[in-house]
């Protein structure tokens, strides 16, 4: 088992592990649960993948609506409250889930209708979707605990559709596709969920600092994220960064064990598929060729 996790981590942190690059670019217009010669799984998971990015895209619009508010194209109050829509981490949550699905759903469209011959090499697409979804793995979790544990307030967010598709069913679509995909995480691409938590640190920073305000006209937009006590901001920012951290470890593992159940079950549907562990030299030749790492 030591040796398996050893082998596993010198894959993981070669230099080129850094990097959106892949040998097989069709793991990412496929299910882990493909078969090769079943047309109607590849059917069902095109099916999949274009309803999720239809919900997702329904949830986005509902929310930026915002069809609670009475008198919507008042002006200029309404305006300005919509406008401050785009200031909330779980609304570049909603946008970022909703790229990286409808890219998602494009590829497999793809390679449905090339029969594969979309997948010869990694394309701006394929690199683009993999960002993506490496930010919204994690970032759609760390809005939902971040959301109940330190913004919810009974006597001030109603559990109405928007609140429930943006702080829960989120995370529930990422664990979904996370059962689903077959394409890898590679744990050195931690540092892009991080990047973008600073970039939107420094953001929500120069926003204060131009005075700009809440929807509810608070001066801070989140209450642990207040820049009028600069520590407090900054420690929540580091907090939130070994969050994600954490997060994206935790996707990691669980694309590992996908990954081991998924040969487990059917190994004669994952010939050369990347695997977790070392290879056991002695179990028999065809379970030998069935696990690789990538």
């Amino acid at each position: 088992m030591i040796s398996g996790i050893v082998y596993t981590l010198k894959g993981e942190f070669k230099a080129q592990s850094r990097h959106l690059s892949h040998d097989k670019p069709d793991r990412f217009s496929k299910s882990q649960w493909h078969r090769s010669d079943s047309k109607t799984c590849t059917s069902l998971y095109l099916f999949y993948k274009w309803l999720i990015a239809a919900y997702l895209f329904v949830g986005m619009v509902v929310t930026l609506v915002d069809v609670r508010i009475l008198g919507m194209f008042q002006w200029p109050e309404n305006a300005i409250y919509r406008l401050k829509w785009a200031i909330y981490v779980t609304n570049w949550s909603s946008v970022i889930l909703l790229a990286q699905a409808v890219m998602s759903a494009i590829l497999v469209t793809k390679h449905h209708l090339t029969s594969g011959q979309s997948d010869q090499k990694m394309t701006k697409l394929h690199k683009s979707y993999w960002l993506l979804n490496n930010l919204g793995n994690v970032l759609g979790p760390a809005v939902t605990i971040l959301y109940w544990t330190t913004v919810y307030d009974p006597a001030k967010n109603s559990l109405d559709f928007a609140n429930v598709h943006n702080h829960l069913v989120n995370s529930v679509v990422v664990v979904v596709d996370l059962v689903l995909a077959g394409h890898p995480v590679r744990l050195l691409h931690l540092y892009q969920p991080v990047l973008l938590a600073l970039g939107y640190s420094i953001f929500t920073a120069v926003y204060f600092l131009l005075g700009g305000t809440s929807r509810d006209s608070q001066v801070n937009i989140y209450p642990l994220l207040n820049w009028q006590r600069p520590g407090l901001a900054v420690a929540a920012v580091v907090a939130a960064c070994l969050l994600l951290v954490v997060l994206h470890t935790l996707v990691w593992l669980f694309y590992l064990l996908r990954r081991k159940v998924a040969v487990s079950l059917v190994p004669s549907a994952h010939r050369g598929a990347e695997y977790a562990v070392q290879p056991n030299l002695e179990a028999p030749t065809t379970m030998r060729e069935n696990i690789q790492l990538c």
